[in-house]
């Protein structure tokens, strides 16, 4: 969870990201990611994000994988079907004011086949 104090023009505002849900699933599973943006009024964008290559990559929500999926800041959701090997990494929320950007916790999702547990991990 990230929390940001910010004070201006005599107001404080606490900024909170933050993201739950399954860490584990098996494979041809959906899985669903909520988050929590406590809302901030220089509020620009909300975004979900996952590693790829040791960075951090936008996740297109409209496509046919990410379905029901949002980016909402009242109910931000990720929802990925029909999960596989290569959807075994990290994901994340970003939030981005005009002061600054929020980054939430980060989840590891694993995915299990068979029996066998998938993540790719990415050590450089």
């Amino acid at each position: 969870m990230y929390k940001k104090n910010l004070s201006g023009h005599g107001k404080k505002f606490i900024s909170v990201v933050s993201i739950e849900g399954t860490e584990t699933v098996n494979e041809d599973e959906n899985v669903q990611f909520k988050g929590n943006v406590d809302f901030h009024p220089q509020l620009k964008h909300v975004k979900w994000q996952k590693c790829h290559e040791s960075q951090y990559i936008d996740i297109n929500i409209h496509e046919h994988k990410y379905k029901g999926s949002t980016n909402d800041w009242e109910n931000p959701r990720l929802e990925i079907s029909h999960v596989d090997a290569v959807d075994g990494v990290e994901y994340r929320l970003e939030v981005e004011t005009k002061v600054f950007t929020a980054h939430s916790n980060s989840i590891t999702l694993k995915v299990k086949a068979g029996k066998f547990l998938f993540t790719i991990r990415d050590d450089k």
